[in-house]
């Protein structure tokens, strides 16, 4: 009998699925689905009928979709994205849907309705590695497109994917002005030496995306250039902030120039003020151009003067003067990145408007942003005082101007906890830290780059990591220019349990700015720790701690452990005399492995136990009230999660341990009632402390030992059963912080 044939067509393929969809469905199913629900009935069906598509699979948390054309399929993923984020616009972060989607053009296999083969796989593949709100393209299908669409496309070099034995070439669309960063993938090696870094390049892609090698380039492959601070012309010398405001902010637009790569400023402004010359920055930067100019500016006129050069032969490239009154300062901002990409023979799309995501239109209140900016930048207490009336000037001129909402957050954020700045400001610890949190929940309205940065680290140190690394994704593909993006990103990759991600993301922030401050450092040495190389991360881990900013719990904890691991006994000792003196300089008054635990969050189990591990063979104590950690009356991960779930417990605190005072509120002090509720999932905590209260908490077990996190605070815990308590004395079982020794009973 013959066998029958296969039957084949050619078919472009779309596959989409929802970022995080076990954590959202996990988080709250009932309303996840219901918005997942509502987004396929007013977005996608309707896209999907009005480009001709037909459905093959239809998944929890995506499809499989078929056209007939990719011109189809593509302006049907866009037209999808942008419904979707619209839609999801005003939602909060960590409840926000975004779909990533994948487009190939490919031979499939046709079995009744369904489709299978490669065609099929290399779209999934595609969507897999596809950044959250973004659309990758296969190289069969970006040919395809040519003059057919009116969207820009950025290469994003050849990509491995799963189960697919040969590379595949990805584009990335430009989606509202943005496409997301897409790292590539580290070539398998054990170690990154600092010799290294200048070897690696990265490609920044335009409006808002980067695309970065780990792997050596060809020489000039793709064009680097410097922004070095403008010269202030002005006869008033105090509007220097003019002139620093405009380089920083050509930093992050040139940035977005597809193919060229944008120093950072921070690497920028090491030169202010110098007579280095341009060869000799060039050379220590490894870049090829520099871009340096002028402001000067009377009254309401202003006149900027710009040259591009080429500092390997000290070649003046382009140079033009812009003249115009200072209304008109960002359409000049534009026409001096159009100049620039035109003598660098690159091409500009603008794409969804001509302003940057978070920026403004309005001249006014983008100089009393320069202002903050420039006084932030100081650092002093009373110059953040000056600097928050500028930034909320500007948010009065315009309440979307989400970039001075970000850094009126971050103010707000680095000064609560800190009393002279609090003082400045006018306003108490728990004051302040809520305008930071009241001012980010604005700023991300209006997403930018600083406001992604900040939700990331409130993540990072709640044990959410993979929560931060989706919003610094975003933050990179808003400023590739930025080192902070990837120094964040990297330190969240070493908690969420990937090292050798976090020594690329290390790498890619060096091209930005060679220089190293102590972070690349830190987390090289974290990384190495959380790699077993315990020897190696010692001496990275030192160099970071004998640094000017290696002085907090996380720079030292981490070197304690590896030195418990490696039997270090003669380093443990004044290391751990150093972390005593930290905490009682902050109020703690010792170290244990339960506060270590909150202050060093790692969310792998394995992680969790080897940072423990250490600390304990290096001699630092687990619990702390000399309650003994192998007591028969220590409760279990099991038996903590059956009292405490679906239950609230209540007591009081019998004892603390921290210096009470000015650092220890009169409720937190011995005697006064305690509460805890969970939910019965565990997915929602609350908790009362004498007059203090706070809901909308989370909790998590590590193995015998639970941890909270609440918007501001977090604690680890271990509970131990109380032989002589009483129901009606609310002291059955004991409850201990680090902190605070508390008794209490299951009260319903």
């Amino acid at each position: 009998m013959q066998e029958q044939r296969e039957k084949r067509r050619l078919a472009a393929i779309m596959a989409a699925d929802i970022v995080g969809y076990s954590r959202l469905i996990e988080a709250d199913e009932k309303t996840t689905l219901a918005a997942i629900r509502a987004i396929r009935a007013e977005v996608m069906n309707p896209q999907i009928a009005a480009h001709a598509g037909r459905i093959v699979k239809l998944m929890g948390d995506g499809a499989i979709v078929e056209f007939g054309s990719v011109v189809d399929a593509i302006a049907c993923g866009l037209a999808i994205q942008s419904g979707v984020r619209e839609k999801q616009r005003d939602e909060p972060s960590d409840r926000r849907i975004a779909y990533r989607i994948g487009v190939n053009l490919g031979d499939v296999v046709v079995e009744g309705d369904d489709l299978i083969g490669d065609g099929v796989n290399i779209a999934a593949r595609l969507e897999q590695i596809c950044p959250p709100d973004g659309l990758l393209a296969s190289g069969a299908a970006y040919d395809q497109l040519q003059g057919k669409i009116d969207v820009a496309f950025d290469d994003a070099g050849e990509q491995q994917v799963k189960n697919i034995t040969r590379p595949v070439r990805v584009y990335a669309a430009r989606i509202d002005g943005t496409t997301s960063a897409l790292p590539r993938k580290p070539k398998q090696h054990r170690w990154l030496l600092p010799a290294a870094a200048a070897a690696l390049a990265l490609v920044v892609a335009a409006s808002g995306g980067a695309w970065w090698l780990w792997s050596q380039p060809k020489p000039d492959a793709k064009p680097s250039l410097i922004v070095l601070p403008f010269n202030n012309l002005s006869d008033d010398k105090a509007q220097g902030y003019l002139a620093d405001g405009f380089s920083e902010d050509l930093t992050t637009e040139l940035a977005r120039v597809p193919g060229l790569l944008v120093l950072s400023r921070t690497a920028a402004f090491n030169y202010k003020g110098t007579d280095a010359s341009r060869a000799t920055i060039a050379q220590e930067m490894g870049v090829r151009y520099v871009l340096e100019g002028s402001i000067r500016r009377a009254g309401d006129d202003m006149r900027i003067n710009v040259q591009l050069i080429d500092a390997t032969t000290n070649t003046h490239l382009w140079a033009e003067r812009f003249d115009g009154p200072w209304a008109d300062v960002l359409s000049l901002e534009n026409k001096v990145v159009e100049q620039v990409a035109l003598a660098l023979e690159l091409r500009l799309v603008k794409a969804g408007g001509d302003t940057a995501p978070g920026s403004t239109t309005n001249a006014q209140a983008y100089e009393a942003y320069l202002r903050g900016l420039e006084l932030e930048y100081r650092g002093a207490p009373q110059d953040f005082a000056e600097a928050v009336k500028h930034f909320k000037a500007a948010i009065a001129l315009d309440p979307n101007y989400g970039k001075a909402l970000a850094e009126l957050a971050w103010i707000y954020d680095q000064s609560a906890g800190t009393e002279e700045r609090e003082k400045a400001l006018g306003t108490g610890q728990i004051e302040t830290a809520n305008l930071a949190w009241e001012t980010l929940q604005q700023a991300l309205k209006h997403p930018s780059s600083v406001a992604y940065q900040l939700i990331a680290r409130k993540h990072t140190y709640q044990w959410q990591a993979e929560k931060a690394i989706t919003e610094l994704e975003h933050a990179i593909a808003l400023d590739p220019s930025d080192v902070w993006n990837y120094r964040e990103m990297a330190q969240a990759q070493v908690f969420a349990g990937r090292p050798e991600e976090a020594l690329a993301f290390v790498e890619a922030s060096l091209r930005l700015d060679p220089r190293d401050n102590g972070w690349p450092t830190w987390v090289r040495g974290m990384a190495n720790f959380s790699l077993g190389r315990y020897s190696e991360a010692v001496v990275l881990l030192e160099t970071n701690a004998a640094m000017p900013g290696g002085k907090e719990y996380p720079d030292l904890l981490p070197l304690m452990s590896a030195y418990g691991h490696l039997g270090a006994a003669d380093k443990a000792a004044p290391l751990m005399e150093r972390i005593l003196a930290l905490s009682d300089a902050v109020g703690d008054r010792g170290m244990t492995v339960l506060l270590a635990a909150q202050m060093v969050p790692y969310v792998k189990m394995e992680d969790v136990t080897r940072f423990q591990e250490g600390l304990i063979k290096a001699g630092v104590p687990e619990l702390p009230f000399g309650f003994d950690p192998n007591s028969k009356d220590r409760l279990s991960g099991d038996e903590m999660h059956k009292l405490m779930f679906g239950h609230t417990i209540a007591g009081h605190v019998l004892d603390n341990a921290t210096n009470a005072g000015s650092i220890q509120a009169e409720d937190f002090k011995g005697g006064v009632p305690w509460s805890v509720t969970v939910s019965a999932d565990g997915s929602t905590a609350a908790y009362t402390w004498g007059d203090v209260s706070d809901s909308g908490g989370h909790t998590r077990f590590e193995g015998n030992r639970d941890c909270f996190y609440f918007r501001d605070t977090r604690a680890c815990a271990a509970i131990f059963r109380n032989p002589t308590g009483t129901r009606a004395e609310q002291n059955e079982y004991y409850w201990l912080h680090h902190w605070n020794l508390i008794t209490f009973s299951v009260r319903e």
